[in-house]
């Protein structure tokens, strides 16, 4: 991220200074960029939902309504907004940037459609909501996986595939 210099900095150090400065704007703004991220898409291991279209899971996060093989309606559930999953998430499922998926709910909200789906966290209690709720659907890094959830499958593709879609190295 650029740095911004107000005109009284600007004036005491004068561009020969500030010009000094250009190569530690750049190494700060790469020394925060957040490491890959792989997530495993969850739901309890009782559902009948074993594999998802990335259309649908689309869909899904996106408010429409999706239904599993029981005809169980899906409720998506999300990682706090700001969250390296969550980013990582609605950049490689959505193909949304943060602030692109904030205007994509705020005009949801100007036309009286649905809203967001409900953020959670620590990713334990994601867990625990999962296990607990009949079609809840959320993404967790594979550390936080527990026993009595369900690892869906994306397009056909295990979580431990390097093209599962929600993969670390299966990055646009």
């Amino acid at each position: 991220m650029p740095f911004s210099f107000s005109r009284r900095v600007f004036l005491r150090w004068g561009p020969p200074g500030l010009a000094g400065l250009a190569p530690f704007a750049w190494s700060a703004s790469s020394a925060f960029a957040a490491p890959p991220v792989s997530l495993v898409l969850v739901t309890a291991a009782g559902t009948a939902l074993e594999n998802i279209s990335s259309g649908d899971l689309r869909q899904l996060f996106l408010g429409e309504t999706v239904r599993d093989g029981a005809n169980t309606k899906l409720v998506p559930l999300n990682q706090p907004a700001g969250s390296p999953e969550r980013e990582h998430f609605d950049r490689r499922v959505l193909g949304l940037s943060p602030d692109a998926m904030a205007r994509y709910w705020i005009d949801q909200k100007v036309r009286g459609l649905k809203g967001a789906p409900r953020n959670l966290s620590p990713p334990q209690m994601i867990a625990r909501v999962v296990e607990r709720f009949p079609g809840a659907v959320a993404y967790l890094r594979p550390e936080h996986m527990i026993s009595s959830l369900r690892a869906v499958k994306i397009e056909g593709r295990v979580h431990t595939a390097p093209q599962y879609a929600l993969a670390a190295q299966a990055e646009k």
